[in-house]
């Protein structure tokens, strides 16, 4: 799923433009980088679903050199922002396999256009899932279900735009049944979706619209699943 963008672009009046485009999309930008160092500072460290990438930055390396860090660590989809159109720049750019570019000047629905498209691909590949509990087979989005709550024997399934489901099944057995490093255990009673984390302060973890205690025996595996490309 594609959720956490980070924009490498060195003039701060274009990056927060397109901050604002994405965010009333309800994409997040996880931040703002205007060099070489900057962005592979914030690869390093935070959650990041894709970049949008300007391929000329003020530094010695520029956008190019940070797609070739990215293919070469983690594999993140990025979109080149360019002003570039000769053929010779246009080959590099290709030989580096981005998920689209966008010539600049764009509007906001060329980005969000780019991002969406890129998103349906991503989750055509493998975001639906059978699960199979008791003699019931329920056909489950990983990408729009946020987070799981325990109740007893039962369990309550919250998405983000379809109805929640309930479910009789133990927290520990249903995380056996989606993909590994999706979802992840913050409490004894709570399962969250890490793409919906928007930050872990302390004990806390929180998404958009609400927030959950961390137990300290969760932290450490929250803590490395959460940042891990």
């Amino acid at each position: 799923m594609i959720r956490n963008i980070l924009i490498v672009e060195d003039e701060l009046l274009i990056a927060n433009l397109i901050k604002g485009y994405i965010e009333a999309y309800n994409y997040r930008c996880v931040g703002i980088a205007v060099d070489y160092k900057q962005a592979i500072e914030l690869l390093n460290t935070k959650r990041i679903d894709l970049v949008l990438l300007d391929v000329t930055i003020s530094s010695s390396k520029n956008g190019i050199d940070i797609a070739n860090y990215i293919n070469n660590t983690s594999q993140i989809p990025f979109i080149y922002l360019t002003s570039h159109s000769d053929q010779a720049t246009l080959k590099q750019l290709e030989a580096t396999e981005p998920n689209a570019y966008l010539s600049k000047p764009f509007k906001q629905i060329d980005i969000v256009t780019a991002l969406n498209l890129v998103t349906k691909k991503i989750k055509n590949n493998s975001s639906i899932f059978e699960l199979k509990i008791g003699k019931s087979i329920y056909s489950i989005d990983v990408d729009d279900l946020m987070y799981i709550k325990s109740d007893h024997v039962y369990l309550q399934l919250y998405f983000a735009t379809t109805d929640n489901l309930l479910v009789r099944a133990s927290i520990d057995h249903i995380l056996t049944l989606f993909p590994k490093d999706s979802l992840v255990k913050v409490n004894r009673s709570t399962v969250v979706n890490l793409n919906y984390i928007k930050a872990v302060h302390g004990n806390i973890v929180e998404l958009d619209t609400i927030e959950f205690k961390l137990s300290k025996i969760y932290k450490q595996q929250l803590e490395r699943s959460f940042f891990q490309n």
